[in-house]
């Protein structure tokens, strides 16, 4: 649990101190996504309005945090890639070769764990990287499991609105 709450604490000065704070604004978006259900981001534009540095909470049957930066390909801001630290999907347990498979894929459902690890993202925004409205975020990339060995894929969806 302690290594999972670190990189939060570790990121959040380095984002939002790092620039001068009397000159910047901040975001907040809340949405929902797949494997994880629920999505909580704080943000704020850098690069002359054409990068943003995050830090978002996310929660499903296991839980994490994420650190990233993304930024915009095209004039209007619609367009974002970046990269991405912390959690960035969920693992099920593999039931393969388990002579109970029933039971095996019952409990399978709720024994997902995060996968932290470094990542890319694309993302799309209709009105803007840095303005209000609905965002499109998908993340991929490759991590640990805390509790097994090994490196797994991951990957994420989000779908948020930021206000």
């Amino acid at each position: 649990m302690k290594t999972r709450i670190l990189p939060f604490f570790v990121a959040l000065p380095v984002i939002f101190l790092s620039n001068n704070l009397a000159a910047q604004e901040y975001d907040f978006s809340v949405g929902s996504g797949y494997p994880f259900f629920f999505n909580a981001e704080a943000s704020m534009p850098v690069q002359e309005h054409k990068g943003r540095a995050w830090l978002s909470y996310r929660a499903s049957l296991d839980h994490g945090a994420a650190v990233g930066y993304e930024y915009a390909l095209d004039h209007q801001n619609q367009h974002a890639v970046g990269v991405i630290g912390g959690a960035l999907g969920m693992k099920m347990k593999d039931c393969h070769g388990d002579d109970n498979t029933f039971g095996c894929a019952l409990t399978a459902v709720f024994s997902d764990s995060a996968i932290n690890g470094l990542g890319v993202t694309y993302s799309f925004s209709p009105y803007g990287l840095n303005n209000d409205g609905f965002k499109l975020r998908l993340e991929a990339g490759r991590g640990k499991i805390s509790n097994r060995d090994g490196y797994y894929n991951g990957a994420n969806l989000v779908l948020s609105y930021q206000f």
